[in-house]
Protein backbone atom coordinates (compact mmCIF):
# COMPACT_ATOMS: atom_id res chain seq x y z
CA UNK A 1 0.00 0.00 0.00
CA UNK A 2 1.92 3.66 -1.14
CA UNK A 3 0.73 7.21 -0.88
CA UNK A 4 3.44 9.85 -2.33
CA UNK A 5 3.15 12.94 -3.80
CA UNK A 6 6.25 13.89 -5.47
CA UNK A 7 9.56 13.77 -5.17
CA UNK A 8 11.66 15.63 -2.44
CA UNK A 9 12.51 19.27 -3.45
CA UNK A 10 15.18 20.68 -1.91
CA UNK A 11 13.89 24.47 -2.40
CA UNK A 12 10.13 23.73 -2.86
CA UNK A 13 7.42 22.73 0.27
CA UNK A 14 6.75 19.06 -0.44
CA UNK A 15 5.33 16.12 1.46
CA UNK A 16 6.04 12.24 0.79
CA UNK A 17 4.39 9.69 2.66
CA UNK A 18 4.56 5.50 2.06
CA UNK A 19 3.12 3.16 4.38
CA UNK A 20 4.39 -0.63 3.84
CA UNK A 21 2.29 -3.79 5.26
CA UNK A 22 3.73 -7.49 6.32
CA UNK A 23 2.36 -10.71 4.02
CA UNK A 24 -0.36 -10.38 6.58
CA UNK A 25 -1.84 -7.01 5.67
CA UNK A 26 -1.11 -5.56 8.90
CA UNK A 27 1.08 -2.22 9.40
CA UNK A 28 5.02 -2.88 9.40
CA UNK A 29 6.40 1.02 8.35
CA UNK A 30 5.53 4.22 7.65
CA UNK A 31 7.98 6.74 5.93
CA UNK A 32 7.32 10.27 5.73
CA UNK A 33 9.59 12.93 4.09
CA UNK A 34 8.28 17.09 4.76
CA UNK A 35 9.65 20.22 3.79
CA UNK A 36 8.09 23.50 5.35
CA UNK A 37 9.62 26.58 4.00
CA UNK A 38 7.68 28.13 7.04
CA UNK A 39 6.92 28.07 10.47
CA UNK A 40 4.55 24.50 11.16
CA UNK A 41 2.21 23.96 13.81
CA UNK A 42 0.53 20.28 14.03
CA UNK A 43 -2.42 19.98 16.51
CA UNK A 44 -1.20 16.68 17.05
CA UNK A 45 -2.76 12.74 16.89
CA UNK A 46 -2.17 9.59 17.97
CA UNK A 47 -1.11 5.79 16.47
CA UNK A 48 0.62 2.73 17.40
CA UNK A 49 4.44 1.91 16.96
CA UNK A 50 7.78 3.57 17.83
CA UNK A 51 8.91 6.65 15.56
CA UNK A 52 11.75 8.36 14.99
CA UNK A 53 11.49 11.77 13.77
CA UNK A 54 15.12 13.40 12.16
CA UNK A 55 14.77 17.50 12.02
CA UNK A 56 17.10 18.91 9.48
CA UNK A 57 16.02 22.08 9.97
CA UNK A 58 13.75 24.65 12.38
CA UNK A 59 13.57 24.86 16.19
CA UNK A 60 11.05 23.93 18.42
CA UNK A 61 9.11 22.66 21.09
CA UNK A 62 7.56 18.94 20.70
CA UNK A 63 4.67 17.78 22.95
CA UNK A 64 3.86 14.05 23.96
CA UNK A 65 1.39 13.75 26.68
CA UNK A 66 2.40 16.19 29.74
CA UNK A 67 5.93 16.18 28.42
CA UNK A 68 7.42 19.10 26.71
CA UNK A 69 10.91 19.07 25.07
CA UNK A 70 12.57 22.06 23.08
CA UNK A 71 14.24 21.27 20.04
CA UNK A 72 16.65 22.45 17.58
CA UNK A 73 17.92 21.13 14.08
CA UNK A 74 19.69 18.89 13.78
CA UNK A 75 18.14 16.82 16.24
CA UNK A 76 16.30 13.38 16.23
CA UNK A 77 13.49 13.17 18.49
CA UNK A 78 12.17 9.50 19.60
CA UNK A 79 9.22 8.50 21.29
CA UNK A 80 5.87 6.21 21.60
CA UNK A 81 3.36 7.87 19.39
CA UNK A 82 0.79 5.95 21.52
CA UNK A 83 0.34 8.83 23.68
CA UNK A 84 -1.12 11.75 21.80
CA UNK A 85 1.66 14.53 20.47
CA UNK A 86 1.93 17.43 18.54
CA UNK A 87 4.99 19.75 17.05
CA UNK A 88 5.32 23.43 17.05
CA UNK A 89 8.33 24.81 15.04
CA UNK A 90 9.85 27.74 13.90
CA UNK A 91 11.75 28.59 10.91
CA UNK A 92 11.73 26.28 7.87
CA UNK A 93 11.37 22.80 8.91
CA UNK A 94 12.54 19.95 7.37
CA UNK A 95 12.35 16.30 8.84
CA UNK A 96 12.24 12.62 7.93
CA UNK A 97 9.49 10.57 9.86
CA UNK A 98 9.81 6.47 10.37
CA UNK A 99 7.01 4.81 11.98
CA UNK A 100 7.59 1.24 12.84
CA UNK A 101 5.96 -1.85 14.70
CA UNK A 102 7.17 -2.91 18.02
CA UNK A 103 7.84 -6.24 16.53
CA UNK A 104 10.24 -4.88 13.48
CA UNK A 105 13.67 -5.87 14.03
CA UNK A 106 12.39 -9.40 16.23
CA UNK A 107 10.58 -9.95 12.59
CA UNK A 108 14.21 -9.52 10.89
CA UNK A 109 15.81 -11.52 13.80
CA UNK A 110 17.83 -8.34 14.48
CA UNK A 111 19.06 -7.80 18.49
CA UNK A 112 20.16 -4.43 19.14
CA UNK A 113 21.92 -5.22 22.24
CA UNK A 114 22.11 -3.05 24.79
CA UNK A 115 18.78 -0.91 23.49
CA UNK A 116 17.02 -4.31 22.54
CA UNK A 117 13.80 -3.69 22.89
CA UNK A 118 14.05 -0.66 20.96
CA UNK A 119 11.44 0.91 23.01
CA UNK A 120 13.89 1.36 26.36
CA UNK A 121 16.14 3.92 24.53
CA UNK A 122 13.55 6.61 24.75
CA UNK A 123 15.55 7.29 28.15
CA UNK A 124 12.86 8.31 30.19
CA UNK A 125 9.37 7.91 32.04
CA UNK A 126 7.67 10.02 29.21
CA UNK A 127 8.41 7.65 26.68
CA UNK A 128 10.69 11.15 24.60
CA UNK A 129 14.03 10.76 23.93
CA UNK A 130 15.49 14.25 22.39
CA UNK A 131 18.86 13.99 21.15
CA UNK A 132 21.00 16.94 19.69
CA UNK A 133 23.25 15.98 16.58
CA UNK A 134 27.00 16.71 16.68
CA UNK A 135 27.74 18.98 13.24
CA UNK A 136 30.13 16.06 12.64
CA UNK A 137 27.44 13.30 12.85
CA UNK A 138 24.73 15.31 9.99
CA UNK A 139 25.76 13.87 6.92
CA UNK A 140 26.20 10.38 8.87
CA UNK A 141 22.48 10.82 9.43
CA UNK A 142 21.16 12.50 6.61
CA UNK A 143 22.89 9.15 4.45
CA UNK A 144 21.37 6.63 6.74
CA UNK A 145 17.84 8.55 5.99
CA UNK A 146 18.64 8.84 2.63
CA UNK A 147 19.33 5.47 2.15
CA UNK A 148 15.85 4.09 3.83
CA UNK A 149 13.85 6.85 1.51
CA UNK A 150 15.08 4.77 -1.06
CA UNK A 151 14.40 1.11 0.07
CA UNK A 152 11.25 2.27 1.30
CA UNK A 153 10.27 3.57 -2.45
CA UNK A 154 12.00 0.54 -4.51
CA UNK A 155 10.62 -2.22 -1.84
CA UNK A 156 12.10 -6.04 -2.33
CA UNK A 157 12.42 -9.13 -0.32
CA UNK A 158 14.61 -7.89 1.46
CA UNK A 159 14.28 -3.97 1.79
CA UNK A 160 12.66 -4.75 5.53
CA UNK A 161 15.80 -5.95 6.17
CA UNK A 162 17.90 -3.71 4.71
CA UNK A 163 15.63 -1.03 6.61
CA UNK A 164 16.04 -2.80 10.10
CA UNK A 165 19.51 -2.21 9.62
CA UNK A 166 19.50 0.84 8.90
CA UNK A 167 16.79 1.67 11.66
CA UNK A 168 19.70 -0.08 14.28
CA UNK A 169 22.69 1.91 12.84
CA UNK A 170 20.60 5.07 13.63
CA UNK A 171 19.53 4.46 17.38
CA UNK A 172 22.69 3.28 18.19
CA UNK A 173 24.75 6.28 16.66
CA UNK A 174 22.18 8.23 19.12
CA UNK A 175 23.16 5.70 21.66
CA UNK A 176 26.54 7.06 20.90
CA UNK A 177 25.80 10.31 20.99
CA UNK A 178 24.02 10.43 24.09
CA UNK A 179 26.88 8.97 26.14
CA UNK A 180 29.16 11.00 25.03
CA UNK A 181 27.01 14.29 26.10
CA UNK A 182 26.32 12.46 29.69
CA UNK A 183 30.16 11.48 30.18
CA UNK A 184 30.88 15.12 29.59
CA UNK A 185 28.84 16.04 32.41
CA UNK A 186 29.94 13.18 34.38
CA UNK A 187 32.97 14.69 34.57
CA UNK A 188 32.07 17.78 35.59
CA UNK A 189 30.85 15.83 38.83
CA UNK A 190 33.71 14.64 40.93
CA UNK A 191 31.64 12.95 43.52
CA UNK A 192 28.43 11.93 42.01
CA UNK A 193 25.93 11.71 44.54
CA UNK A 194 22.21 12.92 44.44
CA UNK A 195 22.69 16.55 46.04
CA UNK A 196 25.76 17.08 43.11
CA UNK A 197 23.60 15.25 40.34
CA UNK A 198 20.88 17.84 41.31
CA UNK A 199 23.62 21.18 41.99
CA UNK A 200 25.10 20.38 37.99
CA UNK A 201 21.66 19.85 36.75
CA UNK A 202 20.51 23.28 38.38
CA UNK A 203 23.82 25.33 36.92
CA UNK A 204 23.01 23.42 33.89
CA UNK A 205 19.55 23.81 32.77
CA UNK A 206 19.46 24.11 29.32
CA UNK A 207 19.91 20.49 28.84
CA UNK A 208 16.94 18.35 28.60
CA UNK A 209 17.76 16.14 31.91
CA UNK A 210 16.03 12.67 32.06
CA UNK A 211 15.56 10.37 34.70
CA UNK A 212 17.85 7.80 32.79
CA UNK A 213 20.61 10.10 32.51
CA UNK A 214 20.29 10.99 36.15
CA UNK A 215 20.44 7.04 36.91
CA UNK A 216 23.60 6.13 34.67
CA UNK A 217 25.59 9.21 36.45
CA UNK A 218 24.86 7.67 39.91
CA UNK A 219 24.91 4.16 38.64
CA UNK A 220 21.13 3.13 40.14
CA UNK A 221 18.16 1.72 38.75
CA UNK A 222 15.94 4.54 36.79
CA UNK A 223 13.27 3.38 39.43
CA UNK A 224 15.42 3.89 42.19
CA UNK A 225 16.91 7.23 40.94
CA UNK A 226 13.35 8.22 40.71
CA UNK A 227 12.36 7.63 44.19
CA UNK A 228 15.34 9.79 45.48
CA UNK A 229 15.15 12.70 43.13
CA UNK A 230 11.31 12.93 44.92
CA UNK A 231 12.77 12.57 48.13
CA UNK A 232 15.44 14.86 47.30
CA UNK A 233 13.05 17.53 45.71
CA UNK A 234 9.76 16.70 46.89
CA UNK A 235 8.68 16.82 42.99
CA UNK A 236 9.93 15.18 40.32
CA UNK A 237 12.69 15.53 37.91
CA UNK A 238 10.97 17.37 35.11
CA UNK A 239 8.99 19.75 37.48
CA UNK A 240 12.75 20.32 39.31
CA UNK A 241 14.15 21.39 35.99
CA UNK A 242 11.16 23.23 34.97
CA UNK A 243 12.06 25.85 38.36
CA UNK A 244 15.54 25.53 37.70
CA UNK A 245 15.33 26.61 34.80
CA UNK A 246 12.47 29.78 35.81
CA UNK A 247 15.37 30.89 38.66
CA UNK A 248 17.87 31.46 36.03
CA UNK A 249 15.52 33.45 33.63
CA UNK A 250 14.82 35.46 36.97
CA UNK A 251 18.44 36.15 37.12
CA UNK A 252 19.11 36.60 33.50
CA UNK A 253 15.85 38.94 33.20
CA UNK A 254 16.81 41.21 36.37
CA UNK A 255 20.67 41.41 35.55
CA UNK A 256 21.04 41.28 31.90
CA UNK A 257 19.29 43.75 28.80
CA UNK A 258 18.91 40.59 26.91
CA UNK A 259 15.09 40.25 24.97
CA UNK A 260 12.93 37.52 26.71
CA UNK A 261 13.21 35.00 23.27
CA UNK A 262 16.60 35.35 24.09
CA UNK A 263 16.38 34.48 27.70
CA UNK A 264 14.13 31.86 27.00
CA UNK A 265 16.58 29.78 24.37
CA UNK A 266 19.37 30.56 27.21
CA UNK A 267 17.39 28.20 30.28
CA UNK A 268 16.79 25.41 26.93
CA UNK A 269 12.96 26.91 25.44
CA UNK A 270 13.43 27.12 22.26
CA UNK A 271 9.37 28.14 22.24
CA UNK A 272 8.51 31.85 23.45
CA UNK A 273 4.66 31.04 23.55
CA UNK A 274 6.10 28.40 25.99
CA UNK A 275 8.34 30.11 27.97
CA UNK A 276 5.95 32.46 28.89
CA UNK A 277 3.32 29.82 30.14
CA UNK A 278 6.01 28.55 31.85
CA UNK A 279 7.25 31.49 33.84
CA UNK A 280 4.30 32.50 34.28
CA UNK A 281 2.86 28.49 36.07
CA UNK A 282 5.61 29.06 38.69
CA UNK A 283 5.92 32.96 39.21
CA UNK A 284 2.47 33.73 38.96
CA UNK A 285 3.19 36.81 36.89
CA UNK A 286 4.53 37.25 33.17
CA UNK A 287 8.10 37.42 32.39
CA UNK A 288 7.78 40.96 31.20
CA UNK A 289 5.73 42.11 34.40
CA UNK A 290 8.70 40.31 36.18
CA UNK A 291 11.30 42.66 34.75
CA UNK A 292 9.59 45.85 35.03
CA UNK A 293 8.43 45.09 39.13
CA UNK A 294 12.13 44.23 39.94
CA UNK A 295 13.41 47.19 38.07
CA UNK A 296 11.19 49.62 39.29
CA UNK A 297 12.19 48.05 43.08
CA UNK A 298 15.70 48.64 42.31
CA UNK A 299 15.33 52.09 41.28
CA UNK A 300 12.85 53.01 44.39
CA UNK A 301 15.27 51.08 46.28
CA UNK A 302 18.21 53.21 45.14
CA UNK A 303 16.14 56.71 46.22
CA UNK A 304 15.30 55.52 49.67
CA UNK A 305 12.41 53.42 49.77
CA UNK A 306 10.82 50.21 47.92
CA UNK A 307 7.49 47.90 48.61
CA UNK A 308 6.81 45.86 45.55
CA UNK A 309 5.50 42.04 45.07
CA UNK A 310 7.25 39.97 43.15
CA UNK A 311 4.73 37.27 42.32
CA UNK A 312 7.28 35.07 44.51
CA UNK A 313 7.92 37.03 47.70
CA UNK A 314 7.94 40.82 48.69
CA UNK A 315 10.51 42.23 47.29
CA UNK A 316 10.77 45.17 50.29
CA UNK A 317 13.88 48.01 51.28
CA UNK A 318 13.74 51.01 53.58
CA UNK A 319 15.99 54.42 53.64
CA UNK A 320 16.94 55.36 56.51
CA UNK A 321 15.37 58.82 55.41
CA UNK A 322 11.76 56.95 55.81
CA UNK A 323 10.01 57.46 59.06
Amino acid sequence: MIGSTADPDPIQPTCKNIYRLDHRGNFELHFRRVINMMSYVFKGHRHPGLELLYIRSGQGVFISGAHASSFEAPAIIYFEPTVHHRVEVTGDYDRYNIVFDFDFFTKCKLNLGAINPPRTFVGNLDGVAVISIPQQYVAWFDTIFQAIMSEVYEWSPVSRHLVALKLAEIMLLCHKVREADLCKHRSSIPHPSMSNVLAHIAANPKRDWTVDDVARVLGYSKSHTYRLIREETGTSLSRYLMERRVARAKELLVGSAMPITDVAVAVGITDLSRFCRTFRAVTGESATAYRTLAHSAEAAAAQGCASVSLGDGRFSRWGEGRR
